[in-house]
């Protein structure tokens, strides 16, 4: 005797059907509006505003950070190609606000943002980390150019205590010799040691002091200096803060 096919009643199914629908819309919004907590350590970025990383050397320093401790940097570039580093700090509730400003944007609406070639934006949080790029959202942008601008935080210029130094002949280098015109030279700046002999001085590059404040002068600037006819490449890494 064949056996009967057996059915869920339709109220069921309802039900069943219902229930999938309100998960689905549940989990979505989760998704999209991520509560704005975050690891409070010193060493965890929660917003990086930064350029492609196609784009990055050694002196390269983002746009904007802010650690987890309300720790902010930022770097104000001018037009004749200079720029100015500063510090801050914004407290809990100013950071969680910020926060919630890009989450009510839409910031997580976005497919993830995975090229290298671009400016972007990266906020990580407890249950939800995305890096977006910046071509998408006009609302998005209004926020960005809040974060270039320092965020509303009170600003001190930023000064390293210990930097990583290198240098290049400008020949190899990507930069053509004919374009650049140093604006510092090795001997006005009264060090004992040249560039050449640098590494056997100085072996991981490691500086502090006045060597440490002239050379941060020289890469916000124009990263190039002279030494007896020859022009020199200037790397400096800052840690925690270069890229």
């Amino acid at each position: 005797m064949m056996k009967s096919k057996s059915y869920l009643p339709f109220s069921i199914s309802r039900v069943l059907l219902i229930t999938g629908c309100i998960s689905f819309l549940f989990f979505k919004y989760s998704s999209e509006h991520p509560k704005a907590e975050w690891n409070t350590s010193s060493d965890n970025v929660v917003i990086s505003y930064e350029m492609g990383i196609a784009e990055i050397d050694i002196n390269y320093i983002p746009d904007f950070r802010v650690w987890g401790d309300g720790y902010v940097v930022w770097a104000e570039h001018h037009v004749d190609y200079s720029r100015t580093v500063f510090e801050g700090y914004m407290s809990q509730t100013e950071l969680k606000e910020l926060v919630e400003d890009f989450v009510n944007a839409g910031f997580f609406n976005w497919f993830e943002y995975g090229g290298t070639s671009t400016s972007s934006i990266r906020i990580q949080l407890l249950n939800r980390s995305q890096i977006n790029s910046l071509d998408a959202n006009d609302e998005i942008s209004k926020w960005v150019q809040y974060l270039q601008s320092g965020a509303g935080v009170e600003r001190k210029e930023f000064v390293p205590t210990i930097g990583y130094l290198v240098f290049l002949p400008i020949e190899e280098t990507s930069y053509k010799y004919s374009d650049i015109e140093p604006k510092y030279s090795w001997i006005e700046s009264g060090f004992d040691f040249s560039p050449e002999d640098f590494e056997k001085i100085v072996p991981d590059g490691k500086i502090t002091g006045i060597k440490l404040e002239y050379f941060w002068q020289v890469v916000n600037n124009s990263p190039f200096i002279e030494y007896n006819g020859k022009v020199y490449w200037v790397g400096l890494s800052i840690p925690k803060i270069s890229y």
